[in-house]
């Protein structure tokens, strides 16, 4: 774990939201995500119904489903997260107001709330 050491909240505040700011430029190419060549899936609609989005994108795509994979959909490659964490208290009243207000615009245009 990296801690940062900081005189001032104000520089940390901006340190983070540079970096805020620049992950959602590099992650938000709307000119690829709005474009036909590309399919958005979003993973709340994955999680749902996984085999629909997956069937779906290979049809898209030209390919036929050849063998059923659903019994290995539901495999944990990971931790589960805590869904319950309060992100204003882990991430701090001054960078949480950051992340809000860069990730309104993208969030709005992938069809998300921004709150």
């Amino acid at each position: 774990m990296i801690k940062l050491r900081c005189n001032s909240t104000s520089k940390l505040t901006r340190l983070f939201r540079n970096s805020v700011f620049c992950w959602c430029q590099a992650n938000a190419q709307y000119k690829w995500i709005f474009s036909p060549q590309c399919k958005l899936i979003k993973y709340e609609d994955f999680q749902k119904d996984k085999v629909a989005v997956i069937d779906e994108l290979a049809l898209s795509l030209g390919l036929q489903p050849q063998k059923d994979i659903s019994a290995r959909l539901d495999h944990s490659y990971q931790p589960r997260g805590n869904a319950q964490v309060n992100l204003k208290s882990f991430f701090g009243p001054e960078n949480y107001a950051a992340i809000l207000e860069i990730c309104e615009s993208p969030m709005k245009k992938l069809g998300y709330p921004a709150s």
